[in-house]
């Protein structure tokens, strides 16, 4: 299988940010903390929704991205 070593992200070395939906009963908040813990320079931002926090709430998630980028 191919799972995601938690180590590699320590490489990223840009901006990054982590948008998770409160509610996503696919992969566990656990691993937004994990994956924001193991990132330099990341913002973790946990929204209304679920495993599609974009879909389920656009606007907030655009008002992210916006305020960041």
């Amino acid at each position: 299988t191919n799972r995601l070593n938690i180590d590699k992200l320590k490489n990223i070395k840009i901006k990054t940010i982590i948008i998770w939906g409160k509610y996503d009963n696919i992969i566990d908040i656990e691993y937004a903390r994990k994956f924001h813990e193991s990132i330099n320079n990341s913002k973790l931002y946990i929204v209304e929704g679920g495993h599609m926090p974009m879909i389920d709430n656009p606007e907030e998630v655009s008002k992210i991205i916006n305020d960041e980028f």
